[in-house]
């Protein structure tokens, strides 16, 4: 008989446990509305996908200032060969030009319409250059001429493909 009475009493027991538990759960249902607050919510327990869009709107801020420009990266590696400009290169001479003794004279030599001026030279017999220069289409050879002679100046020009 004690033993029926223990056995009453562990079941007693258990059920009274079962319905205490049962009654500790809470539906929303049973909440009134705006009663739960921040400090009845368990920290960390709400995440971003909880929150409605209107809330997660509500995050975003003003876009902040631009920060300081980062560290030079490293260097790439190396990029395949161009084309080679040089194997294109070609050179035009231009015709002597005389210059009188005491007398300036100008020598040029151009690069075809298809092609552009990237520099030059020149031939003189035994004068002073005073001046060259190169421009898109052609090279100039400027020339002061203070010998007792006459002179002749030829301007090359080296010209590459556009």
């Amino acid at each position: 008989m004690l033993k029926n009475i223990s056995i009453i009493a562990v079941v007693a027991l258990l059920l009274a446990a079962v319905t205490a538990t049962a009654q500790g759960l809470i539906t929303g249902a049973q909440i009134k509305n705006s009663t739960v607050t921040g400090l009845d919510i368990k920290n960390g327990s709400v995440q971003v996908g909880d929150l409605s869009r209107s809330a997660r709107n509500a995050l975003r801020g003003a876009r902040g200032p631009r920060g300081l420009p980062g560290n030079q990266g490293q260097i790439g590696p190396v990029g395949p060969s161009g084309a080679n400009a040089v194997g294109d290169m070609a050179y035009f001479e231009g015709p002597e030009v005389v210059v009188p003794a005491g007398d300036f004279g100008t020598a040029q030599a151009f690069c075809p319409p298809d092609r552009l001026a990237t520099g030059g030279g020149y031939f003189s017999s035994i004068t002073e250059v005073f001046s060259t220069f190169v421009n898109p289409s052609n090279y100039t050879v400027l020339v002061d001429n203070t010998s007792s002679i006459t002179v002749t100046v030829q301007a090359r020009v080296a010209c590459v493909k556009r």
